[in-house]
């Protein structure tokens, strides 16, 4: 199966706040062929709203038509999205034996750069049409510079940390240089080292880097085990009983430290962080999880059954380093975790979390769904803006978003994976791993309206199609008939009330449409039946009806779907109101004549 594109016109949001409501919709989806498992990806944002996602994979995947295999257990994939959603170029890193991603960086000229590790047995690796060799032993790290094009101009083996971001043209890694010691390395845009500041005594696991070219650098690290440790003469205690706590620091640019915190609780299970992000005012922003123990900004988060007790954590610092807010995340059924977090262009923090089943969002209630993966969005003091839930389906579908990014007309990119998914109004896929880039816009969503009128002459019927935001038409005519034409005519075979369906629809995304017909005879009635020549409300009624029409009324007659006229008090004919007593009349639907200036209209009345 091959790349599929999705335009978008259907929105499934729940906008949870009555001040800054703004709708989103999911513009397009790319998804690439099954690949067997659900392995990593990291997802980039280039200045021209373009996605750069390098994905791991096994056996073979297929992209934009093209078939790539797997030469060993694992390769890796870099794939480019243009903002359209088509698919730019894919390349292949790697043949034989197993490589994994580490970090994915874009420079402000739109330079690529990967770090991928290769595994112990193998002594070279292919890197576009270039063979680098490895060493045997020791650090088996590739970095390779790639252009927007898709060309590996440079490369790198070795002597490179795991966690890397960009700013501007340069790259910042954490690199363990001898065992407990950390480094802040900076690299050129040619991937020569240009500096090398030591952190301190680091003893802990799952380092990430965020790097803010307006002066700041974040740097977290989860699974902290020591009792302490040292950054650049900073103790930073942990949890006696605990040591599974995370720390999060701010540098800048020269590597020099502004402040360090640690945070957890005390549990069994290990704080992760999943997503770091850097305001350009110092502020930091950290995607976690934890159990519901958690203290944080003066707040306690206890246990609330039924929810599982493993709660997604959004943790704000501020620019000294003092704990702001906490936004939490809690499931029925499952573990949540926040996955990611950016700082917008507008100040306003945005993250994604998955949410299995129903569940409660910062004290705000979210409808049950298999894997409602969750967008979120706050202003910069942490009050919800909204809620997205890209994905929406069939209770076997799951799906989640590792990476998020914006572009330069401010639309949110999400990468990740997912099998059984569907988004807004697009088909569900086929059974099978996949990885995926869709584009989000924050905008008024295009959805179809379907909306007809009608007027008949004896059997035959003229339909209007008034619809909006439609590119196509679907009728039936309540016999058995249909018709795909915009404005059809169509002939009864006899008399009798005829539900008339009209489906609108704009790419996958459908609305409809219900009316009753009512043909009193098809030899040719006394009258031009015409739909919207007055009012009648309510219909349906039980006991009074009011008849509205913009002109004078000079008559009415009633009819039942035989034809036969029905006689029906009324009251206010020679105005342009009426009252009908309907409270005698046997239940059933009925056909009314209104007499105007204009001439005779009809319209169904529908009595209980």
């Amino acid at each position: 199966m091959d790349l599929i594109r999705y335009n978008m016109r259907h929105l499934l949001i729940f906008l949870l706040l009555p001040i800054n409501l703004v709708a989103q919709r999911t513009d397009w989806i790319y998804y690439t062929s099954t690949h067997g498992s659900n392995l990593r990806n990291f997802t980039k944002v280039d200045s021209e709203g373009s996605t750069i996602t390098a994905v791991e994979f096994s056996s073979t995947i297929t992209v934009n038509g093209t078939l790539f295999g797997s030469g060993g257990s694992e390769s890796i994939l870099l794939i480019k999205v243009l903002p359209s959603g088509e698919v730019d170029w894919a390349k292949q890193f790697g043949s034989t034996g197993d490589q994994f991603v580490g970090s994915l960086a874009v420079d402000q000229e739109d330079r690529i750069y990967l770090l991928m590790a290769v595994s112990g047995f193998h002594t070279s690796f292919t890197a576009d049409d270039t063979l680098l060799t490895l060493p045997s032993v020791g650090e088996r790290t590739v970095l390779v510079r790639v252009s927007p094009d898709g060309d590996v101009d440079r490369a790198r083996v070795g002597g490179v940390g795991w966690a890397m971001d960009a700013a501007g043209n340069d790259l910042y890694c954490i690199q363990s240089i001898t065992p407990g010691t950390t480094h802040l390395q900076r690299l050129n845009s040619d991937l020569e080292l240009v500096s090398s500041v030591q952190l301190g005594t680091l003893e802990a696991l799952n380092y990430m880097i965020e790097a803010d070219p307006a002066g700041y650098i974040a740097v977290a690290a989860s699974e902290f085990t020591a009792d302490a440790m040292e950054i650049q003469g900073t103790a930073v205690p942990n949890d006696a009983t605990d040591q599974n706590e995370a720390f999060v620091m701010l540098l800048n640019l020269e590597g020099e430290l502004q402040w360090v915190r640690s945070f957890g609780a005390v549990n069994a299970i290990p704080e992760r962080v999943y997503g770091l992000a850097v305001a350009d005012d110092g502020r930091v922003f950290v995607a976690t999880a934890s159990d519901t123990s958690l203290t944080f900004a003066g707040s306690s988060f206890p246990e609330q059954p039924p929810y599982y007790p493993q709660v997604g954590f959004l943790l704000a610092f501020a620019a000294d380093g003092s704990e702001d807010f906490a936004i939490p995340a809690y499931s029925l059924y499952d573990q949540v975790r926040f996955w990611d977090v950016i700082v917008d262009d507008d100040g306003n923090i945005v993250a994604t979390a998955d949410i299995v089943s129903s569940g409660l969002v910062n004290g705000i209630q979210i409808p049950a769904a298999a894997r409602p993966y969750g967008l979120i969005k706050l202003d910069p003091q942490g009050n919800m803006l909204w809620l997205k839930h890209p994905f929406a389906g069939s209770n076997t579908m799951s799906a989640a978003a590792f990476d998020l990014g914006q572009g330069p007309d401010g639309a949110y990119y999400l990468g990740g994976f997912g099998q059984w998914f569907r988004v807004d109004c697009s088909p569900t896929t086929t059974p099978g791993w996949r990885y995926f880039t869709m584009r989000i816009v924050e905008e008024d969503p295009i959805l179809p309206e379907a909306a007809f009128s009608w007027s008949a002459t004896g059997g035959e019927v003229q339909f209007t199609n008034t619809s909006t935001n439609a590119t196509s038409a679907s009728w039936s005519f309540g016999d058995g008939s249909t018709s795909t034409a915009l404005d059809p005519l169509y002939t009864y075979a006899g008399p009798g009330v005829y539900e008339v369906i009209l489906t609108a629809s704009n790419g996958p995304c459908l609305n409809r449409d219900t009316m009753d017909v009512n043909i009193l005879s098809t030899r040719g009635p006394e009258v031009t039946e015409t739909h919207e020549a007055f009012e009648l409300f309510p219909n349906p009624a039980s006991d009074q009806v009011l008849v509205r029409s913009a002109e004078v009324i000079s008559g009415l007659r009633l009819f039942d779907i035989t034809g036969r006229k029905v006689s029906i008090p009324s009251d206010g004919v020679g105005s342009k109101t009426v009252r009908l007593d309907v409270s005698g009349m046997m239940p059933g639907r009925y056909l009314l004549e209104c007499i105007t200036p204009e001439g005779p209209a009809v319209r169904t009345l529908t009595v209980r």
